[in-house]
């Protein structure tokens, strides 16, 4: 929370400083889901298990569940308080019955602080990519050959 808020709040800190904490923010985030090792199963009889529905969800399904509300919510631009209403909570437990959706205040912040870390970033990188930004020199060198002929 301080490390999103030393990123995007606080105006005191230096660009370089944000910078760090931006790439802090969104590698904290790439960090976080982990994706299960996949385990070969003896014999071709599936478990009865696969079919029930469990009231306990793995942990990487919850991260990936979380980022993908608040993509919703950031993305669509729906109030994070309705996060919280009991026909939404009632929604997503139809999807998922383990499933349980985070406050609006950790979608508000957190998630928002981590979304925009990643669109921060990817755009930083992108600049830094692209080699000529602007195109004001060569238009001049243009348009004063072509009044001097």
């Amino acid at each position: 929370m301080m490390k999103a808020h030393l990123a995007f709040s606080c105006h005191k800190v230096l660009h370089d400083v944000k910078e760090n904490f931006l790439l802090i923010v969104k590698t904290r985030e790439d960090n976080q889901v982990e994706v299960p090792s996949k385990k070969r199963k003896v014999g071709h009889q599936q478990s009865i298990t696969k079919y029930a529905e469990s009231n306990t969800i793995e942990p990487f399904k919850k991260q990936s569940c979380d980022r993908t509300v608040a993509k919703f919510f950031i993305c669509c631009g729906v109030a994070f308080r309705l996060v919280e209403h009991p026909f939404f909570i009632d929604m997503v437990k139809s999807l998922c019955l383990g499933y349980d959706p985070p406050c609006a205040s950790t979608l508000s912040e957190d998630f928002l602080y981590e979304e925009l870390a990643n669109i921060v970033v990817d755009q930083h990188i992108e600049m830094k990519r692209t080699k000529n930004l602007t195109l004001g020199n060569k238009i001049k060198k243009y348009f004063f050959r072509k009044q001097i002929c």
